[in-house]
């Protein structure tokens, strides 16, 4: 997660809609915020006395996708999960929490806002569902033939979501967001799965009056980051980054550089000592421009990228593919013109930009991006047609070529996958949602692989 009508992300500011207006201005941009500032812990008693989650609901009996074993290696839309309720008349979209704006397309319901997979047969995905008048949590996983609910631990509030999901093992797996107290106050979220239950854990204090965690990665029980961003004093939204080092989390500083706006989308490690985070800040003549930084194992730094549009270049995914192969994507727009996606390639020596595959519409944007090697990178996103609908957007790099196009999706009014994890060349799994014009969002999985290989 947030863009213009009918793009990717949702928004994931915790500002009124007011002051969410007035800093994004007329682009509507995707802001996909995350947390937390350095001191007074009011965040840690609030997490501590968090309560399990409202009414404990059925567990959802998902269908069987079907097996078609002739088509070989493509993307099947998998059935999954969907917690979601109508939309209520003039809310927010996209099931975020109260306040908080979305794409025109998520109207309620329910969303996965990412995927982070272990094995074919242990994949988690987490995002939010809008029943009853409250905004939850929603946590999936497959167990090799079904998605099924696993239901996440609630805090006391109206509203609450996972953004981003790191899985290390199968009974260690961390998922972050936020929350929204009584006071407006938001916060950070963060989630561990322990093998039988997920379980509340305190992030580092919270001192600002906004916070969101966005993404998650993880190396090993004792190693794992949580970037977004935090509202300083001044309403100056700065970066943050938070380490676990198997006891606690911790906030390390990062660098923010952008007016009044910074924030990181994405992290991804490789190793303890190489770590990277992206996502965009606002320069001089509120331009939107790239934001890349690195952690040496002592310190953040930031990256110089390049920034070929006029008034947004956005930054939503990394993905580390080698030691000096580091992928980063998103979209650009120049105020009037084409929507289209932006790809960018660090070398090891500086970021490069990437042309992308052919996409043959006025809209498109890249939400997410998985490497196993330099020859294996997948992208996901949405474009749209002619017709106004939007479609899923999935392509896969060789080493040397994108492949052809491919658009998983219901055949609903619009099919957007934000979020893809690739195991390798040959199995990836992709999440989201697809809607109708006007109605509910409802969840959408994508699994590409054989489904009748060793049967």
């Amino acid at each position: 997660m947030q863009q213009a009508a009918g793009t990717g992300r949702s928004w994931k500011t915790i500002l009124t809609v007011a002051i969410l207006l007035l800093l994004v201005g007329g682009l509507g941009a995707a802001l996909r915020f995350g947390s937390i500032g350095p001191s007074a812990g009011q965040s840690v008693p609030r997490v501590q006395q968090a309560q399990t989650s409202m009414a404990q609901r059925s567990t959802y009996d998902g269908p069987t996708p079907t097996l078609d074993c002739a088509a070989g290696l493509a993307w099947r839309v998998v059935g999954s999960p969907d917690l979601g309720e109508a939309a209520i008349p003039g809310a927010e979209a996209g099931g975020g929490l109260p306040g908080v704006g979305g794409d025109e397309e998520e109207r309620g319901g329910s969303v996965l806002a990412d995927v982070s997979a272990l094995a074919p047969d242990d994949v988690w995905a987490v995002g939010s569902s809008h029943r009853e008048g409250v905004v939850e949590p929603l946590a999936e996983h497959w167990d090799g033939k079904a998605w099924q609910l696993v239901y996440s631990q609630a805090v006391e509030s109206r509203g609450s979501q996972l953004n981003s999901v790191a899985a290390v093992s199968p009974d260690y797996v961390w998922a972050v967001g936020a929350y929204l107290l009584l006071d407006r106050q938001t916060v950070p979220l963060v989630q561990r799965w322990d093998g039988g239950e997920w379980r509340l854990v305190a992030p580092a204090p919270v001192s600002a009056t906004v916070g969101i965690f966005n993404s998650v990665d993880a190396l090993s029980e004792d190693d794992a980051w949580a970037v977004g961003y935090y509202a300083d004093e001044r309403g100056v939204y700065r970066t943050l980054a938070q380490h676990w080092d198997g006891n606690e989390w911790r906030t390390v500083p990062t660098p923010s550089i952008g007016q009044r706006l910074n924030t990181l989308t994405s992290v991804a490690m490789r190793s303890a000592t190489d770590v990277w985070a992206v996502g965009y800040r606002i320069a001089e003549k509120n331009q939107y421009l790239p934001l890349t930084m690195h952690w040496n194992g002592k310190e953040w730094s930031l990256l110089e990228a390049p920034a070929p549009a006029k008034v947004a270049n956005y930054l939503y995914d990394v993905t580390v593919a080698g030691p000096t192969d580091v992928w980063a994507a998103g979209y650009q727009y120049d105020g009037s013109g084409p929507v289209t996606p932006l790809l960018l390639r660090w070398d090891g020596t500086e970021w490069n930009k990437m042309g992308g595959p052919q996409i043959d519409t006025d809209y498109a944007v890249l939400n997410s991006i998985s490497a196993t090697s330099g020859d294996d990178v997948w992208i996901t996103g949405i474009y749209r047609l002619p017709n106004r609908s939007n479609k899923s957007l999935v392509s896969h790099w060789n080493g040397h070529d994108w492949s052809p196009l491919s658009s998983p999706g219901n055949g609903a009014t619009t099919n957007n996958l934000k979020s893809i994890t690739a195991l390798s060349p040959t199995s990836a799994w992709a999440v989201g949602y697809h809607d109708l014009a006007g109605r509910a969002s409802s969840t959408l999985v994508a699994q590409y692989g054989d489904p009748c290989e060793g049967r």
